[in-house]
């Protein structure tokens, strides 16, 4: 049941050893240049969460709003010391969800009940789609992340 303070799990664990090369490459550019190539690669990782979430919500079996708003949003709480953003995946009110209707009849292409879906109600079982894609695609990401800042750095594959 959702009671407005459940946390959607967000962290990949790993080794940090195992990206010396990545570390050592990333050390020796300006700070700013840096965070742009973590940005970038971040966002690619997200997508992989992204797609697998859309999937998931498509098996559901609403009315396809909450597929079709599955998006990769940035937070405006991003760290200004580091220029680092953090990203998000979850249904978003835009111009492409308007399309399939459903939702608030007075905001037709807002997917605002997601959370009554992923999280449940006292009279509706839960039906996750967001937790799992994380769940399930958490190694890909990492492995996107890794590799698409290697190509950005253009560091030899290991």
């Amino acid at each position: 049941m959702f009671t407005g303070g459940s946390v959607i799990p967000t962290e990949v664990k790993f080794d940090q050893r195992s990206l010396g090369q990545l570390q050592r490459a990333m050390n020796k550019l300006p700070r700013d240049l840096a965070a742009k190539h973590l940005n970038f690669a971040t966002r690619k990782a997200a997508i992989v969460f992204q797609l697998q979430a859309k999937a998931n919500a498509a098996s559901i079996g609403d009315s396809g709003l909450l597929a079709a708003s599955m998006s990769v949003v940035k937070s405006k709480n991003h760290s200004k010391i580091d220029h680092v953003s953090s990203y998000f995946v979850r249904p978003q009110k835009n111009s492409k969800s308007r399309s399939h209707g459903g939702g608030n009849p007075k905001y037709p292409g807002d997917p605002f009940y997601w959370t009554f879906v992923e999280f449940g109600t006292i009279n509706q079982a839960a039906q996750p789609f967001v937790r799992p894609a994380f769940s399930a695609k958490k190694a890909e990401a990492l492995g996107v992340f890794v590799k698409t800042l290697k190509s950005r750095l253009k560091l030899k594959r290991k």
